[in-house]
């Protein structure tokens, strides 16, 4: 992994999103997954936050060589109706020149080449062994869960 260390902490919080999507409508509800490694995450629900749902879930997740790229995708909740994805973006951590430093960057949504919106995303690296306090994972995912 170019530019990072073998192991860390990687702090991960989606701040704003903006949707672009046409279907969306004010009342919407919606919550981002992280995925990194064998590991899931969850953010907690945006209530009728509509197209400019906001977050203050942060993440501190345990990395290691072998992690090469995290997931985050963008959910709309629905209790009547199956939850529907919005759109993902892949964020490859050797691209990220963040060691020891803390950045917020914009980054599209997308379904295979649409764009559904943006996210902006605070991301941090501490270069070490595990923390005793990091956050455990709040679901791991399971093998026949398909992304």
């Amino acid at each position: 992994m170019a530019n990072l260390p073998c192991s860390g902490t990687l702090k991960v919080g989606p701040l704003i999103a903006e949707i672009i999507k046409t279907d969306f409508t004010a009342e919407s509800d919606c919550f981002c997954k992280i995925i990194l490694g064998n590991h899931f995450y969850r953010t907690g629900i945006c209530k009728g936050c509509g197209r400019k749902p906001k977050w203050d879930d942060k993440f501190e997740i345990f990395i290691s060589e072998k992690d090469k790229s995290m997931l985050i995708e963008l959910w709309e909740h629905s209790l009547e109706f199956s939850e529907e994805i919005i759109g993902k973006v892949n964020i490859y951590l050797s691209e990220l020149h963040i060691l020891n430093q803390s950045i917020e960057n914009w980054f599209d949504i997308k379904i295979e080449t649409n764009i559904f919106g943006r996210i902006q995303i605070k991301i941090e690296l501490e270069e070490g062994e595990k923390q005793k306090n990091q956050t455990e994972p709040q679901k791991e995912i399971q093998t026949a869960w398909n992304l």
